[in-house]
C-alpha cells in the first residue's frame, strides 16, 4: 500500500528538481535574428509599428535629428531606420538591426564576443573582408537574400564587438562605420 504512495512522491520530486533547473534555462533564452527580422518585426515596415509589436517607443539620440531607433525595455537587439537618398539612416521603416547582447544569435550562428576567426568561418566563402581601420580593427560581411547583409566588427584581441543585419550593403557599410 505504501510501494505506490512512494512512486508517486518520487516522481513528483523528480518533476520539481527538473523544472526547478528548467525554469533559469528557459529566462537566459537567447533571442534569434532570421535574415529577414527579429521577433516579428520584419525590413521595411514602419518603426511606429515595429515599436507597437515589441511594446516599445520610437527615440533619437539628437532632438533634431531624422534618424530615428526603436528603444524598447530589455532590448538586446536596436532597430534602427533605413538609408535615406543620402545614406543616413532616417526615421520611418525598419533597415537595420543591432546586436547589443551576447545573448542575440544572428545568421549563421554568429554573435557578440565570439573571435572574429570563428565569426568568418562562420559565414563560410561568401564572406568578405572590410578594409582594416586605423584603430586595427575588421570587419567581415554576407550578402545574403535580397541583399541583406549580415556584418561583424571587431578586433583579434577581443573578438566580434559589433554585429549588426542590414537592408542592403550600403546599410552594413553605414552601420559599421557608425560603430568603428
Amino acid at each position: 500500500m505504501l510501494r505506490p504512495f512512494r512512486t508517486l512522491v518520487s516522481c513528483c520530486l523528480a518533476a520539481g528538481v527538473a523544472l526547478a533547473f528548467w525554469i533559469p534555462v528557459a529566462s537566459a533564452a537567447t533571442a534569434h535574428v532570421r535574415w529577414s527580422g527579429y521577433h516579428g518585426v520584419k525590413f521595411g515596415e514602419p518603426l511606429s509599428a515595429a515599436a507597437g509589436k515589441l511594446h516599445g517607443r520610437v527615440a533619437s539620440d539628437e532632438p533634431r535629428s531624422d534618424a530615428r531607433f526603436l528603444d524598447y525595455p530589455g532590448a538586446l537587439v536596436s532597430i534602427k531606420g533605413s538609408l535615406d537618398p543620402e545614406g543616413v539612416r532616417s526615421e520611418g521603416t525598419v533597415g537595420s538591426f543591432q546586436g547589443l547582447s551576447a545573448r542575440v544569435v544572428f545568421p549563421h550562428h554568429t554573435f557578440i564576443g565570439e573571435s572574429l576567426a570563428r565569426f568568418r568561418r562562420s559565414l563560410g566563402k561568401g564572406a568578405r573582408p572590410e578594409r582594416p581601420e586605423h584603430n586595427a580593427a575588421r570587419g567581415y560581411y554576407l550578402v545574403g537574400p535580397h541583399g541583406q547583409t549580415l556584418w561583424a566588427w571587431g578586433a583579434s584581441s577581443a573578438g566580434v564587438i559589433a554585429i549588426g543585419l542590414s537592408e542592403s550593403l550600403a546599410g552594413a557599410e553605414a552601420d559599421w562605420g557608425y560603430e568603428g
